[in-house]
């Protein structure tokens, strides 16, 4: 090998490590903007979460009315403030939206089930798992700084879809078993 060819390979190899660094260094600050973009919201977005299931589980065990107009009303505040958040969350958050709107739906669907206990339990249950599952992907979207992953939206939904195919079927029941 003569000294030109090892000049150029030397300069090949350069030029090669240069678009690697420039990649890195990309993929770098994308994950620094997705995290500085959650992070002005994660506070919240984790209480709102928690505040929705935990107040619609409070209504199912709640015995005087007082109380109840009172866990309502607190349950009432926690949709409220989901349902804000959900359009500032839509792009950072990409394909999490459907988890959003169905939980922002429990407290709601649990109001409507007070008269059936077994079914208010089983609605709470389900949006439980709405909640825990978004909180999973939301952290991990914070943790690796990206959009969450096809596998972890679908997950979200796949809980959502059966939250509300169970309370469509509550429904149903309901129309044939009035209280």
């Amino acid at each position: 090998m003569d000294k030109t060819t090892a000049t150029l390979i030397a300069a090949s190899i350069a030029a090669i490590a240069s678009f690697i660094s420039i990649f890195a260094n990309k993929a770098s600050e994308f994950r620094a903007a997705h995290r500085k973009t959650l992070s002005d919201y994660i506070h919240d977005l984790s209480k709102t979460l928690h505040q929705v299931v935990a107040t619609s589980d409070i209504l199912t065990k709640t015995n005087t009315d007082e109380n109840w107009r009172n866990w309502k009303e607190k349950s009432e505040d926690a949709k409220k403030k989901l349902k804000e958040m959900r359009p500032e969350l839509r792009y950072t958050l990409w394909g999490l939206d459907y988890g959003f709107k169905m939980l922002s739906r429990l407290p709601d669907w649990v109001v409507h089930a007070q008269k059936y206990p077994k079914h208010e339990e089983k609605i709470v249950t389900k949006g439980a798992k709405i909640a825990s599952t978004l909180d999973k992907c939301i952290r991990k979207s914070y943790q690796k700084g990206r959009p969450p992953r096809f596998y972890e939206v679908w997950k979200v939904n796949r809980a959502s879809k059966k939250f509300e195919e169970y309370y469509n079927e509550f429904q149903e029941f309901k129309k044939q078993n009035p209280r």
